[in-house]
């Protein structure tokens, strides 16, 4: 027999069991207080077994045994287990379960039906919870389960420590049985913890309706307190999964557009420069002189009768050859002062 040693007094070290009686035996060299002790055959060191309960036990011991005894019903943290009942766990620092409660109906249930936990270990009083649940089929044998054990402590080491017993006694339960079962831990900190508190719903539950608002999970908290933890977590991963999907189609359809359009430099339009648009005004001049000039040249030579014929006298044709020339001065005047200014 196994017990947890409360206090240790010159001779004496008060010891309790499992059973949550306390006795007194010989102190064993190098003991100290918080430690597992075999008690098999040891005797009382006053020849007999003191047996306690509840509150009255810790005030007795108190002023017998010291603050030891006060420090083991004082909660030094919390396990919440989800499954779809709710159940959450008190312990002391010295890893044993001091209270047990349902935090919805099925919670309540599954504590009723487990018995009393108390002065258990933490990892076994889990697994018997987790037993207890199995037992009323809240774990199915034909679907994947999925278990929630959130643990907070001030104490940050302890919840770490408590977090991985925890975790192997409900493993170990969970290989010798025929269900197939996830564990999903977390380490909470005090605000979650009291903010779950005060919502009336489990750290753990709290956590995974914080983790389907960042899937984009339609529900709500009532909802989430409702649900088995096996639901939540497949809605959780499908949104997920159609989240990532949509992420990897949105960038192939962007590839493919990029693919499908070649971009064609914009085309800067051509801009002539003074002396192109003096040099092009200079050359449409002189060719429509020349044509003026060889069709005056013609005219004179083979249609001079015509001409005459007409009534169009030589004094005229002078003039409009001499209107002519002073318009192509005039032209040859502008470019010229054209020229002027670009030089200066």
């Amino acid at each position: 027999m196994k017990g947890l040693i409360m206090d240790i007094k010159d001779s004496k070290m008060t010891v309790m069991k499992d059973d949550g009686s306390f006795i007194d035996v010989g102190v064993i060299k190098g003991a100290k207080i918080g430690e597992e002790v075999d008690i098999t055959e040891r005797t009382s060191a006053w020849g007999g077994l003191y047996k306690y309960a509840g509150v009255a036990a810790a005030i007795m011991l108190f002023f017998t045994g010291g603050l030891q005894v006060y420090a083991y019903y004082t909660p030094y943290g919390y396990t919440s287990v989800d499954i779809n009942p709710s159940v959450q766990i008190a312990f002391n620092k010295f890893d044993r379960v001091i209270s047990a409660k349902g935090l919805n109906a099925d919670g309540e249930k599954v504590v009723s039906e487990a018995g009393s936990i108390k002065n258990l270990k933490v990892g076994d009083g889990v697994a018997k919870i987790v037993q207890t649940a199995d037992k009323d089929e809240y774990i199915k044998s034909d679907v994947e389960n999925d278990i929630m054990v959130s643990t907070y402590s001030e104490d940050q080491e302890k919840a770490k420590s408590i977090d991985k017993k925890v975790n192997n006694s409900v493993t170990n339960y969970l290989n010798s049985s025929s269900k197939k079962a996830g564990v999903l831990r977390e380490i909470v900190n005090k605000e979650d913890f009291d903010k779950a508190s005060l919502e009336g719903v489990s750290v753990g539950k709290l956590i995974l309706y914080r983790k389907a608002l960042d899937a984009n999970v339609d529900i709500t908290l009532d909802t989430v307190k409702a649900t088995p933890v096996r639901d939540i977590v497949k809605m959780i991963n499908e949104k997920r999964k159609a989240n990532e999907e949509s992420v990897k189609q949105n960038k192939k359809t962007g590839l493919d557009k990029q693919e499908a359009v070649v971009p064609i430099p914009p085309r800067e339009p051509k801009q002539d420069s003074i002396e192109d648009n003096q040099l092009n005004a200079k050359n449409r001049f002189d060719k429509n002189s020349q044509k003026s000039n060889q069709g005056n040249t013609i005219s004179g030579t083979k249609n001079q009768n015509t001409i005459q014929t007409k009534g169009i006298s030589s004094d005229s044709q002078t003039k409009a050859n001499s209107r002519i020339e002073e318009i192509r001065k005039r032209i040859m005047t502008i470019i010229g002062h054209g020229e002027t200014q670009k030089n200066n």
